[in-house]
């Protein structure tokens, strides 16, 4: 007993503070009660000394949230400090453990998005929490749920490797190898979907183990009959840190999960050396800062693999992943700022094309050709049917042609049109680079990116990006003819290239996207060359003999266009704010904001409405359905990209 009274005193940040510390409140259900107490009625009676898995009592009341798959829309829910209870059909079968469930809490507070359904989500106000995960409240005491997330991308630990990353507050990594006298290893791998982390040896020790738990009466047996039912699977790596605890400073382990974020302090005693923050006091409070609506976006698709061009047809959506590379590598030197630089590109059969329908999604197409430079992925681009049903892809490269031979067997691939067989196996039907070798319609550079294409009836409708084309392609013969080069144009030099105040630079088109319009034109986005000014961007409109003029402009970075059932064009903007104006160190600390999307839609009268889609972050990729729902390719260049769907 004394101590169970030692580690609540000396602990006092992880400890309980409830909404209102006068009100003791009750279980807003049985079933809550009873998940409670099996874990923490041993601890509340004193039968052992060990951690609280929720806490000594509920922190609010139960209140319903909105839940979209919940009988009415809603569920009933209560916090706790250390998680949140959720009831999302009271009919289900109580013998179940997965009755009762608790919410990503940590993992929404990392992304800053509030799940609202199975696979929906509203992108908070706020974004990603700032509160620490651990120890004191206050600045620079420790990572915040923001600076974790700057790490959700980090490579997994080999099982075995001693743990030595020490964390700063500001999110900065070194090694110190005085940190393997812990003797605290990676231990257990997990991959599922996107994730790809290894828990941490006494993590994966206190999510397993066993003691004294109440069912109706007291015994041992095993605190989780899942390991991974209370904190999910693992979202970053572990790492060491400093935070302070009741003023004093501690060396303690952090490890965040998809629920919960857990500890390793080696100085508490036996019992509370492994705790789980106070993600369900953090949820709450930071839910309460969240201003504005709930506008639902379902989740369809994630862990996509650099996923590009979207399509919707009466089978559902077709999403284009360029991949990301293989094992085939080779060393490319290339000239900067004088210099010449040497830098590795990876070729492999990791692109493909996937369909999203009510089954889910599902990889349709295996195996094509990608390119990987470190960065970013190339490969499949965009994809299209003849009104046979014959599946043709575009396949991209990025830069001259004849550096395609570099790449043996998978280079003849690139900038090419392919039509995917019944077996499944690409048909080079037209060899875009080749076109550009020989022809190099725009005079410059010899550059080729194919990135998008259509059907018009009769002809294939391909952009090359790199080229600043528009071609038409013949299915059957593979002929390619030039429709229209896309002109050149001018922007303002960016300060740091150390020109004169008002001196202006040359800027290539780009284009990203084209659509065959309700008119039988062509209508064609640009991304526009360096330096990507804010409203630089045009869509053009194209006849199919080749006439070129601004349908509408004033846009920033497009990624793709379509016309809704309205005729009214619908436009994705890659990024809003343009992409130099990307804060990098902010978005390795998890604020992706500088790099958010934006979809605006040109109305009859010539107006324009911002259609404000929660969370879209560097989009690629829009479609529209039947009712005009939007489908929507994000996240594109991390390993969360996701497909989405708005209405």
């Amino acid at each position: 007993m004394m101590a169970l009274l030692f580690a609540i005193m000396s602990f006092a940040s992880v400890g309980a503070y409830h909404e209102d510390e006068e009100v003791q409140h009750e279980f807003a259900d049985s079933r809550f009660e009873n998940r409670w107490a099996r874990t923490d009625m041993p601890v509340l009676d004193g039968k052992v000394s060990r951690t609280w898995i929720w806490g000594p009592s509920p922190f609010t009341e139960g209140r319903m949230e909105p839940y979209l798959q919940s009988p009415g829309g809603e569920r009933l829910v209560q916090y706790f400090d250390k998680s949140r209870m959720e009831l999302n059909n009271p009919e289900s079968d109580d013998t179940s453990i997965w009755t009762v469930t608790q919410g990503l809490l940590a993992l929404d507070m990392l992304l800053g998005q509030v799940q609202v359904g199975d696979a929906s989500f509203v992108n908070h106000s706020e974004g990603a929490s700032m509160k620490n995960v651990a120890g004191d409240p206050g600045p620079n005491n420790g990572p915040t749920y923001a600076t974790m997330a700057g790490l959700m991308g980090a490579d997994a630990r080999a099982e075995g490797a001693y743990i030595v990353d020490w964390l700063a507050a500001d999110g900065t990594i070194t090694t110190d190898n005085e940190l393997a006298n812990y003797d605290v290893t990676a231990y257990y791998n997990v991959q599922v979907d996107w994730i790809d982390h290894t828990v941490a040896s006494p993590f994966w020790a206190f999510m397993n183990s066993e003691g004294m738990v109440w069912d109706g009466d007291y015994s041992e047996d095993k605190l989780f009959q899942d390991p991974f039912y209370a904190v999910g699977y693992p979202v970053t790596e572990a790492y060491w840190t400093n935070v302070k605890v009741a003023g004093v400073d501690n060396d303690v382990l952090v490890q965040c999960f998809e629920r919960r974020c857990l500890t390793y302090t080696p100085g508490n005693p036996e019992g509370w050396m492994v705790e789980a923050g106070n993600v369900g006091q953090h949820y709450y409070r930071w839910l309460e800062t969240h201003v504005g609506s709930v506008v639902p976006v379902e989740l369809l698709a994630e862990g996509l693999v650099h996923p590009r061009h979207a399509l919707y047809t009466g089978d559902g959506v077709y999403v284009a992943e360029a991949g990301d590379g293989g094992d085939v590598c080779v060393m490319i030197e290339d000239e900067y700022d004088g210099e010449i630089e040497e830098f590795e590109v990876c070729v492999g059969l990791s692109g493909g094309i996937t369909l999203i329908d009510d089954d889910g999604a599902t990889r349709v197409v295996e195996g094509l050709p990608s390119l990987w430079g470190g960065e970013d992925g190339v490969g499949a681009h965009d994809v299209a049917f003849d009104d046979e049903g014959n599946m043709y892809v575009v396949m991209g490269f990025g830069g001259p042609p004849e550096a395609r031979d570099l790449f043996e067997d998978f280079g003849e691939y690139f900038a090419t049109v392919v039509r995917i067989e019944e077996d499944g196996t690409p048909t080079i039907i037209a060899d875009l680079g080749e076109y550009e070798a020989t022809e190099n319609p725009d005079g410059d550079m010899l550059d080729t990116n194919p990135y998008a294409i259509d059907f018009d009836g009769e002809s294939l409708v391909v952009i090359d990006a790199g080229g600043n084309t528009l071609l038409r392609v013949d299915p059957d013969d593979g002929s390619i003819e030039l429709i229209a080069v896309f002109p050149q144009g001018e922007a303002l030099a960016p300060p740091f290239i150390g020109l004169p105040d008002g001196a202006t630079i040359p800027m290539d088109s780009v284009p990203t996207d084209v659509v065959v319009g309700p008119d039988g034109n062509y209508y064609v986005g640009e991304l526009t060359g360096f330096p990507f000014p804010v409203g630089g961007a045009n869509v053009y409109q194209v006849t199919p003999d080749g006439e070129i003029s601004v349908y509408e402009d004033g846009f920033t970075n497009i990624g793709a266009i379509a016309f809704d059932s309205q005729d009214r064009l619908v436009v994705l903007e890659m990024v809003a704010g343009g992409l130099l104006g990307i804060d990098f160190e902010a978005v390795e600390e998890g604020d992706l904001s500088t790099a958010a999307g934006q979809v605006v839609r040109v109305e009859a009268d010539g107006s324009r409405t911002i259609l404000e889609v929660p969370g879209l972050i560097f989009g690629t990729g829009l479609a529209l359905g039947q009712v005009d729902e939007m489908y929507l390719v994000h996240l594109s260049i991390t390993p969360m990209a996701q497909v989405v769907q708005f209405y």
